[in-house]
């Protein structure tokens, strides 16, 4: 008995242009070795397989974070402005939002050389490094 499609009515059931195609004790011999090739060390060879591949793949995403890391962390200690702690900054901005002036003339000659210039140059200073910070994160 032939396992598939019968192509011509008159040839035998069990080939096909003289050739044997399967019998059915055969293919079931074929299905029951297949069963037995999937054994427990083909299952282990597997698990470790995908478990040295998933090792990799964290290995290279943790070697990308601690590259990430470290650029920040020298920004951070190359750039003196991100040693000010958080009440320095708020000082810094009391002072900045006091200022009143008409425009940048008036601004030149009423506050050039005070301590309320050099805070606002601080501030610039500041949030210009963490927009740097930020946009290298993201790049």
């Amino acid at each position: 008995m032939l396992v598939g499609i019968k192509l011509y009515p008159n040839q035998p059931t069990s080939t096909r242009c003289g050739k044997v195609i399967a019998e059915p004790n055969r293919l079931h011999g074929l299905a029951s070795g297949v069963l037995e090739m999937v054994d427990v060390s083909t299952v282990s060879i597997v698990i470790a397989s995908a478990g040295v591949l998933a090792g990799v793949i964290y290995y290279i995403l943790e070697i990308q974070h601690q590259s990430r890391l470290r650029q920040t962390e020298s920004l951070i200690r190359l750039s003196p402005w991100f040693n000010m702690n958080a009440r320095e900054v708020q000082e810094a901005i009391t002072q900045v939002c006091s200022i009143e002036y008409k425009n940048y003339d008036d601004y030149l000659e009423r506050y050039s050389g005070k301590p309320e210039h050099t805070m606002l140059k601080i501030l610039g200073n500041y949030f210009e490094g963490i927009g740097i910070s930020l946009f290298t994160e993201n790049w």
